[in-house]
């Protein structure tokens, strides 16, 4: 794998980490996910990737440690941006409020370690 395949694999169980509740992931939410990924172009191999996770129900909170470890690895990256806001726009497609705050929290939790952690790379400039 290359990097950008490795980035869109990441991508995708970050979206199984934040959609994922104990329940799993709802059919709704399922579509809602793949119809929003088929608007990229990197939207099939991250959508492959999510679909994977849920499949083979990793423990989210050590698959979220593992993709930040994966961003961490990979730097700063252009597609984080786009990426992100896309990740946003799902959460606020969530069913009700509280499930749109978990995910919000999931989501602003990840945000804030992968900007800690660059800020104090010293390898990033």
């Amino acid at each position: 794998m290359d990097l950008r395949d490795d980035l869109f694999q990441s991508f995708g169980e970050l979206l199984y980490v934040i959609f994922n509740q104990d329940n799993g992931i709802s059919d709704h939410q399922f579509q809602g996910i793949r119809q929003t990924l088929q608007q990229v172009s990197w939207g099939e191999e991250v959508y492959w990737s999510f679909q994977y996770e849920a499949q083979h129900h990793p423990e989210p909170e050590k698959l979220f440690y593992q993709v930040l470890d994966a961003f961490s690895q990979f730097g700063p990256q252009e597609t984080y941006a786009p990426f992100f806001t896309l990740i946003l726009h799902l959460i606020h497609q969530s069913e009700s409020s509280d499930l749109k705050e978990q995910r919000l929290k999931k989501f602003e939790r990840f945000r804030f370690l992968i900007m800690e952690r660059f800020q104090n790379d010293q390898n990033i400039k």
